[in-house]
């Protein structure tokens, strides 16, 4: 049996002949595939936002979906959408950065609208309830196979084979959180590369998370087609932009403070002390919860993209609902809270002593 090393050894030596010839393959060939495509939408992926679904059309096998923000700025909330929105499709999630057991409670929250602190408090008392509630979770998220040690090209593969052999199918698509945890010698470049050619192995739709540098991701810029670090916007099919709002604010105060220091006049003075006062007292409240996604990129033609979407991020729950354009300060529906097998919502359950 090979060793990982040889494995890697062999892989790029075998990249290099395939770079390395060119085989003519008649425009004819890809009718049937295209036909194909346009039949089964539902070997797609779907994102649960219906904007940017409507462009994308889905994320079809072999297509690389790059979602990517500034540190804790929401990329895994819109990951656990994402697997929610495609709930009973076969999934591999790679998430180096979060145990199997985070996972588990992302999911509980999510679904049943209670906080995790909630969970582990009725979980310390033994409460078989919410014990139930969690192997209802495991039980409906059974073709999620979560994979949180360290990551490598190799262990990747042998992970597809176990699932497939599990569950008598392959994976319907693969993530990975996030792109500079895979175990590989190269900067993130390099592994997105990698990653690539990895779903193009494997025929899967692939979402990768991709940490923006701090120079582009911070103060709650604008995600753009090079906000990443080091790349991430050449290697993507589709690529989305996750940020806070709240960010932004703090950012344009501390600009603000640096003009006021720098002020000599006492009316210029005062407009920027009244754009600050604005700032904290009207601005910050209303969006210390509010997550923007935005569609970067989309190679999907006509390639349309999707300018920001503001979501309201439940703090106790993971789940983001979205905020009215026309009138931000209205208060967004609340999905209906899912009931418990005794008729009672998780809610109610949990909250009882």
């Amino acid at each position: 049996m090979k060793t990982e090393l040889e494995e890697r050894i062999m892989d790029r030596i075998n990249l290099f002949e395939e770079e390395g010839v060119t085989e003519y393959r008649p425009l004819g060939e890809e009718v049937d595939n295209y036909i194909d495509f346009a039949k089964h939408p539902e070997r797609r992926v779907y994102t649960g936002i219906e904007a940017i679904d409507s462009q994308t059309r889905g994320l079809a096998p072999s297509e690389l979906m790059i979602v990517s923000g500034f540190a804790h700025n929401g990329k895994t909330v819109l990951t656990v959408e994402i697997i929610l929105a495609n709930e009973g499709a076969p999934c591999v999630f790679f998430t180096p950065d979060e145990t199997r057991t985070v996972v588990l409670a992302k999911l509980s929250s999510a679904l049943y609208g209670v906080s995790a602190e909630d969970i582990e408090r009725r979980l310390a008392a033994g409460d078989e309830d919410t014990v139930e509630m969690l192997r209802t979770v495991a039980a409906r998220f059974r073709n999620l196979a979560v994979y949180d040690d360290n990551a490598t090209l190799h262990s990747m593969d042998k992970a597809v084979e176990d699932v497939t052999a599990a569950w008598g199918e392959p994976p319907k698509y693969a993530i990975f959180d996030y792109a500079d945890l895979l175990s590989y010698d190269g900067d993130v470049m390099a592994k997105i590369d990698e990653l690539k050619r990895w779903g193009k192995k494997h025929n899967l739709p692939f979402i990768v998370l991709h940490q923006s540098s701090r120079s582009s991701g911070a103060g709650g810029k604008k995600v753009s087609i090079t906000s990443g670090a080091h790349g991430g916007d050449k290697q993507a099919f589709i690529m989305i932009g996750v940020r806070r709002k709240i960010n932004l604010l703090h950012s344009q105060i501390e600009m603000l403070e640096e003009k006021l220091e720098n002020t000599q006049r006492d009316d210029t003075a005062q407009k920027i002390r009244q754009k600050i006062q604005e700032i904290e007292d009207d601005q910050i409240p209303r969006h210390r919860d509010t997550i923007t996604i935005n569609l970067v990129k989309n190679k999907r033609p006509p390639m349309n993209l999707v300018d920001d979407l503001d979501f309201k991020l439940n703090q106790e729950t993971g789940r983001i609902v979205p905020v009215f354009r026309n009138d931000p300060d209205e208060e967004p529906p609340i999905p209906p809270e899912p009931t418990f097998f005794t008729g009672r919502s998780a809610r109610e359950l949990l909250g009882e002593s």
